[in-house]
């Protein structure tokens, strides 16, 4: 399955400064390092192109994890199965519970 191997491949890298990797450019680091470093936006943008071109229907979820705060600082994807919206995310366990305090859900 395609979390599995994703799961088993990724390896979470923070970045100073924002910026999205394309699923190509993973992909090549895959390649070169036999990994797949990234952050919480470049995994769920090659989770989803996956997904989608195996014909699944998915959406982006953007999450602001501090109450107080403007800014929405995760991203995961959910995959829609039988009308109901099932959560993936690489970043966290499985079964992990997500708190938040404002989502945003864009479909692909």
């Amino acid at each position: 399955m395609v979390d599995d191997f994703l799961r088993r491949k990724f390896v979470y890298v923070d970045e100073k400064i924002e910026t999205i990797q394309t699923p190509d450019y993973m992909l090549t680091g895959l390649e070169m390092s036999g990994i797949l470093a990234g952050d919480c936006d470049d995994i769920s943008t090659l989770h989803a192109a996956l997904l989608t071109a195996l014909g699944f229907v998915v959406r982006f979820v953007a999450i602001r994890s501090i109450q107080d705060s403007t800014a929405f600082d995760h991203v995961y994807i959910e995959v829609q199965n039988n009308n109901r919206w099932i959560m993936y995310d690489i970043t966290l366990p499985l079964e992990t519970q997500i708190n938040y305090f404002g989502r945003i859900a864009i479909e692909v």
